[in-house]
């Protein structure tokens, strides 16, 4: 959690700088859904490591939620982060895929690759963020695409109050 207080673990000045923090403020998001690599890693006394130093940790996920003052809903009290398994997505990825050599993967709204059943199908199957916003933004359930020369059904949704996409391609 991170505090102005100091109350908990972390001050709020270690996030007020970060991507995902100030996208957060901009676009008056309450949560947000974190990939590994938007994360600031720390040493062993919770200090954050410079940009050379860092390796980033790709075995989790996290959800981050800003804490408002119930009596003024303009200020806010902290951040809680809460972080959990990557495998725990990736287990559900792959029972999404019924059909052998298909890959579910999910991207976020930057295009930045989440989690996926199979990283090296994912890899050459990645559509770029516009594509995906572009199936997204049709009704249809199931399309048709083209990569290298090969025609391929494809499938992206939304994940419910999350900028992340699944995406299914056989």
């Amino acid at each position: 959690m991170y505090s102005n207080e100091n109350l908990n673990i972390f001050n709020m000045n270690r996030i007020k700088n970060s991507p995902w923090y100030k996208d957060m403020i901009q676009k008056g998001q309450i949560y947000k859904w974190l990939p590994s690599s938007y994360l600031e890693p720390e040493d062993e006394f919770n200090n954050p490591l410079p940009n050379n130093h860092r390796s980033d940790n790709g075995d989790i996920l996290s959800v981050v939620t800003i804490i408002m003052d119930p009596h003024d809903y303009k200020k806010q009290l902290g951040v809680i982060r809460c972080d959990f398994q990557k495998s725990s997505i990736i287990d559900i990825l792959k029972k999404a895929n019924i059909i052998n050599k298909s890959v579910t993967y999910i991207l976020n709204s930057q295009g930045d690759m989440v989690a996926s059943s199979d990283d090296k199908l994912a890899s050459d199957y990645k559509l770029d963020k516009e594509q995906i916003m572009a199936l997204y933004a049709g009704k249809d359930n199931l399309s048709q695409v083209e990569i290298d020369k090969e025609s391929y059904w494809i499938e992206a949704r939304q994940l419910e109050s999350t900028d992340w996409y699944m995406v299914t391609l056989i």
